[in-house]
């Protein structure tokens, strides 16, 4: 047994349940418990569920089990469900939600809410042949400060020379 759910008289439909045992369930190594839930029912409004999360021992990951709780993905970041019970003591040890009205990824996990990761800068050198547009800006500039420099002595030449021009 990996799961239980009571939908508690709710019609939560043709629901599927993906189990993942032995495996970091977070881009932070051994944050979680080591087993990923992903729960997904056809009908997601007005749900009252109970679910019932079973795990191994070894599957801890350094994660106390008197203080787990469970955690809900909520498309940006991770929502504490409400634990009812914890079973500690015998294998399979498990950890229960009472309410739950939102399905997607669960993860297991003690003393605090597991990482969420936002992406908000990215830098990546250039490929074979690519120019990084960065070094074509300082050299563009570099062009029109040289352009200007050279008209300005062009024309303080002229200017110097200028009695000379159209005297005979």
């Amino acid at each position: 047994m990996q799961l239980t759910l009571n939908a508690n008289g709710s019609d939560l439909g043709e629901t599927t349940v993906t189990i993942k045992g032995n495996r970091d369930c977070t881009d932070v190594t051994g944050e979680t418990v080591k087993r990923c839930f992903n729960i997904t029912p056809a009908n997601t409004t007005g749900r009252n569920a109970t679910v019932s999360f079973y795990f191994a021992a070894s599957e801890l990951s350094g994660n106390t089990c008197t203080t787990l709780d469970a955690y809900h993905w909520n498309g940006s970041g991770w929502d504490l469900e409400s634990t009812a019970t914890r079973n500690c003591s015998t294998e399979p040890y498990m950890v229960q939600s009472n309410a739950v009205s939102d399905f997607s990824p669960f993860v297991l996990k003690s003393d605090s809410v597991p990482t969420s990761v936002e992406l908000t800068s990215f830098t990546a050198p250039p490929g074979p042949g690519e120019v990084l547009v960065d070094f074509v800006e300082r050299n563009a500039l570099l062009i029109i400060s040289l352009a200007g420099v050279l008209t300005l002595l062009l024309g303080g030449v002229l200017w110097l020379y200028r009695p000379l021009v159209g005297k005979k």
